[in-house]
């Protein structure tokens, strides 16, 4: 039924020898209402095409070919074939001999008649219109078996076509496959066309051509078969000067139907994202097959079948080779898309099995294709209109979105950046930093303030609940407002403690009056240095602690207080500490050490320490901390902003 059976004519040989059956031996008519004969007559060629009957009758020269195909090869000629009926019974039997699937050009049968001759039916594309029954387009003989034996020959006159097999029905059995046949074909056609429906929807609203390939690929596929099975001229009332050309249309049909599919499949796995060489191989492919087109069209019917046949196998390269890439990549449409083919495939290797008589006959596995073909179309149907439709509209509708979030962010990231002052060269102190957002922009905010004539420094980290734009909206007000209050803040301030509890006061305010609903909070942590009295004043407002290294002695600064934003008089925690000479100081944000969704071993508070300890500079201290926090959220998801800021107090 489908041309995708013509890419298995080579395996025929192989499968056929596996036939438990004789050759050449009498067939029984009482065996079962439909019998494979093909490979039970021998066969002749006539290389000059001129034998007639009473030429054939007397010919001892009959033999079995390597395949039991008549005219087994694409080869121009004429092929007769012999075959003995034997019924056991006393009256006669009717049966008809059906030569499936042959677009061939003549097809006719010599039955005995009572006269010692020959009775000659033709059937076949060369046979003048209004002789040949046209309602079935394989050729089928109804005949009357006396009993007893009866030899009947077969004459196969074709230019360069492959054969397929002969049956023998019972008329009830026969007409059975018919209606079933022809209910499975309207149905295949039915949903064939709902997603050619579909699919122009779709394109016309997507504007994506993979929808147009897959509407083209089946308006050529629905040609294809309705040409092959001879409904084309029924449906539509061909004149029958056109039906000369049908093998043509036929071939042509076909050969379009790769293409189509073969560049559906191309857009559909996306195989430039995976394989250029693949692509551009796929991309060669199609255009041998619009050659074919043209050399079919001009050299004629037997070119065209010749290649058919190398496009079916071409098509199927790329489907199975594109297909295979995109698996391997993780492209899951991929894994969808080739269960729809395979029920096609399978559906003709069944079918195939079954002519061959490696199944029993009485099954359904003749109409295999058929059902291969509604499976594949209804899941391709499913995956295009489902899956691929609400995809291909999500990344629309998002990319858009995208585009406009990211130039923003873009914009906004640039806008954070400035709102962090650049550390400049401070005598006495070494900064180390690291900060990063768990989305394109976040909440956490750290600066560094020098003033050189009071031979002090500020260092302030701070976090904003949550991350993203909100947190970045309030950090970025935040550091805004310190930027233009500590100078004159540190001008007019008596003492390094009211001027840190100043300070955050300014800020809780500005906290307070910044939230927009989302009941935003802000921990930040104060160390004011008076590098002339080695003293380190420290202030905390909800924040994490802060980690000190003396020579071998560790410290950790950690006294709680209220995050700002939570009330207009929140509690501080403060305290100073007295440092010595060499001390590494390290102020970090909660980020460092929340991130659990990982798959190593997550950082923790201690591990920290441990690494501050080992390192002799703030450097060393810096370089294992990043790195080991780079290692842990490379693995997984960063769950919240993260912010390092090591520092050498150097004598």
């Amino acid at each position: 039924m489908s041309f995708l059976i013509q890419n298995m004519i080579f395996i025929m040989s192989l499968a056929t020898c596996l036939s438990e059956k004789v050759r050449g031996e009498a067939i029984l008519l009482d065996q079962a209402e439909q019998v494979y004969v093909g490979n039970r007559g021998v066969y002749l060629f006539d290389e000059t095409g001129t034998l007639a009957i009473e030429d054939i009758v007397g010919i001892q020269d009959f033999e079995v070919p390597p395949n039991p195909m008549a005219n087994y090869g694409i080869k121009a000629g004429v092929s007769w074939g012999k075959f003995v009926f034997e019924n056991s019974s006393q009256v006669s039997e009717k049966r008809i001999l059906n030569y499936r699937f042959p677009v061939t050009d003549r097809v006719t049968l010599y039955v005995p008649n009572q006269l010692g001759s020959y009775k000659e039916i033709s059937q076949g594309d060369q046979v003048s219109f209004l002789e040949y029954r046209r309602d079935y387009r394989s050729p089928y003989f109804i005949v009357d078996f006396p009993p007893g034996l009866t030899e009947v020959y077969l004459r196969i006159e074709s230019t360069d076509i492959l054969k397929w097999p002969l049956f023998l029905w019972s008329e009830a059995r026969f007409h059975e496959f018919k209606i079933r046949e022809y209910f499975l074909i309207a149905t295949t056609l039915g949903i064939i066309i709902f997603v050619v429906i579909a699919s122009l929807i779709f394109y016309f609203t997507l504007r994506d051509r993979t929808f147009l390939h897959i509407a083209l690929y089946n308006i050529f596929f629905i040609n294809f078969e309705l040409s092959y099975l001879g409904l084309l001229d029924q449906l539509f009332s061909f004149h029958p000067a056109w039906l000369k050309y049908i093998n043509q249309w036929l071939i042509v049909n076909g050969l379009l139907t790769c293409i189509f599919v073969t560049n559906f499949t191309v857009r559909f796995l996306k195989f430039w994202s995976y394989s250029k060489a693949f692509f551009w191989t796929a991309r060669l492919f199609v255009g041998m097959m619009t050659v074919f087109i043209l050399v079919s069209l001009i050299a004629g019917y037997g070119a065209g079948a010749v290649l058919l046949l190398l496009s079916n196998g071409m098509m199927l390269t790329v489907i199975i080779g594109g297909g295979l890439i995109s698996i391997q990549k993780g492209y899951q449409p991929a894994r969808l898309y080739f269960l729809a083919w395979s029920f096609m495939v399978f559906g003709n290797l069944a079918m195939m099995a079954n002519l061959w008589g490696l199944f029993p006959l009485i099954t359904s596995l003749e109409l295999g294709v058929i059902f291969g073909v509604i499976l594949k179309e209804s899941l391709l149907c499913w995956v295009l209109g489902k899956l691929k439709f609400s995809q291909d509209r999500k990344i629309r509708d998002d990319s858009i979105k995208s585009k406009q979030i990211r130039e923003s962010l873009a914009v906004a990231r640039k806008i954070q950046e400035s709102l962090i002052p650049s550390i400049k060269p401070i005598k006495g102190l070494n900064f180390h930093t690291f900060y990063q957002p768990a989305q394109s922009i976040g909440g956490d905010w750290y600066g560094v303030y020098n003033f050189p004539e009071k031979n002090v420094s500020l260092i302030l980290v701070g976090d904003v609940t949550g991350h993203g734009i909100p947190s970045a909206l309030m950090s970025g007000s935040v550091a805004s407002v310190a930027s233009a209050v500590i100078e004159p803040m540190m001008i007019e301030s008596q003492s390094p403690k009211t001027f840190l509890k100043d300070l955050f006061m300014t800020l809780n305010h500005t906290v307070m009056e910044r939230d927009v609903g989302e009941h935003q909070l802000m921990t930040m942590v104060g160390l004011l240095i008076d590098l002339s009295h080695r003293v380190i004043y420290y202030i905390n407002a909800g924040h994490t602690g802060v980690i000190l290294k003396t020579g071998d002695t560790m410290k950790s600064l950690l006294v709680g207080g209220t995050p700002l934003g939570f009330t207009l008089e929140p509690e501080l925690g403060e305290t100073s500490y007295q440092y010595n000479d060499d001390t590494i100081v390290l102020v970090y944000s909660d980020g460092l050490i929340e991130n659990e969704d990982v798959e190593i071993r997550p950082l923790r508070i201690r591990e920290v320490s441990k690494m501050m300890k080992i390192s002799a500079t703030a450097d060393q201290a810096y370089q294992k901390i990043s790195s080991r926090y780079k290692m842990q959220y490379e693995s997984a998801q960063q769950q919240d902003d993260c912010t390092i800021l090591v520092m050498d107090i150097a004598s």
